[in-house]
């Protein structure tokens, strides 16, 4: 089983596909962190706001994307979005969650959210969303 990273060891092996994913609940930062890294991704988890924000200022640029709940203990996930974005515009972002009403939608494309992945997902969806925004950026990177 693959275990997460936290912090500048994700960078030195693979740091054009380094994922932040974040979510409090340890299953699912365990089950992304196992099927990203089975498929080349190197993942660094974090349980909450903070712990995302400091790996964000660690990595910088390292970072590749993340993946975000929205609802974490202490500051939401839209208000790490929107820390991040006050750093880096063009960082894609997907955010995981099981709650997306239209307010908060209209939110979260303010901020332009790269994607959005619906709880529960299955390893595929995780898969296809994940390798559609990390093939995007790497065109985008490429292309600019």
């Amino acid at each position: 089983m693959p275990e997460p990273v936290n912090g500048l060891n994700a960078v030195a092996k693979a740091p054009e596909r380094v994922v932040l994913v974040v979510d409090d609940e340890p299953a699912v930062r365990e089950l992304i962190n196992v099927v990203l890294a089975s498929h080349g991704f190197r993942v660094c988890v974090a349980r909450d706001g903070t712990e995302a924000l400091r790996i964000f200022k660690e990595l910088g640029r390292a970072l590749s994307m993340v993946v975000i709940d929205l609802q974490l203990p202490g500051m939401s996930g839209l208000e790490v979005v929107r820390a991040i974005r006050d750093q880096d515009q063009g960082l894609p972002v997907v955010v995981a969650s099981g709650r997306l009403d239209d307010r908060l939608l209209v939110e979260l494309k303010q901020v332009e959210v790269t994607a959005f992945l619906s709880k529960p997902f299955t390893v595929a969806q995780l898969l296809q969303t994940v390798t559609d925004v990390s093939r995007h950026a790497e065109a985008s990177r490429q292309a600019g």
